[in-house]
C-alpha cells in the first residue's frame, strides 16, 4: 500500500502528484499526475509512494542571517556530524533510520541548527508509539522562524 506524503506547506491552487519509488540510489521520480487516484493506483502497483506539489510554486527563501545546515544526530541525541549544507535536499523533513536522524535545517548558525535538531528529536519521542524508520515532515519554515519566536539564546 502506498503512501501519500504531502509537504507541510499549504499546497493551494493547482498540484500534481508525484509517484516516487526505489531507495538511496535507486530513488527515482516513477511518474507525475494530476490525480490522485491514478498516483495511488501507480504507486500501489510499483511499491512507490505519493508525493503532493503545488504547481508553479517557488522554492522559499530564506529569512536573512539564516543558512541550511545538514544535522545527523543518533536517536539518544548525540550529534554524529553537522555542518553547512549547500544541497538541502532534507530540508522540511527528518528521515530516521537505524537508529540515526538526518534532516536539513534554516538556521542562524550549526549551534541553533543542533538545537532544532533535538527538538524534532524529542518530539519524535515524544509519539504515542515507537518511532520506526521513516520520514517526519516539517513544515518549509517552522513557524517559531516565521514568528520571530525561535528561542534566541541558544
Amino acid at each position: 500500500m502506498s503512501k501519500e506524503r504531502v509537504n507541510m506547506r499549504d499546497v493551494m491552487g493547482p498540484r500534481v502528484y508525484i509517484v516516487t519509488t526505489g531507495e538511496y540510489s535507486d530513488y527515482r521520480i516513477h511518474s507525475v499526475h494530476t490525480d490522485i487516484d491514478v498516483a495511488k493506483r501507480v504507486a500501489d502497483e510499483n511499491c512507490g509512494d505519493v508525493d503532493v506539489w503545488g504547481v508553479d510554486e517557488e522554492t522559499p527563501s530564506l529569512p536573512p542571517g539564516y543558512a541550511y545546515y545538514c544535522v545527523r544526530m543518533s536517536i539518544n541525541g548525540d550529534v554524529i556530524s553537522s555542518g553547512q549544507s549547500s544541497d538541502p535536499y532534507n530540508y522540511g523533513r527528518v528521515n530516521l533510520w537505524r537508529g540515526e536522524l538526518l534532516s536539513d535545517i534554516a538556521a542562524k548558525n550549526e549551534k541553533h541548527a543542533v538545537k532544532i535538531m533535538n527538538e524534532r528529536r524529542a518530539m519524535i519521542l515524544s509519539l504515542p508509539v515507537q518511532p520506526v524508520a521513516g520520514v517526519y515532515e516539517w513544515p518549509s519554515f517552522d513557524k517559531s522562524i516565521m514568528d520571530g519566536v525561535d528561542n534566541e539564546s541558544e
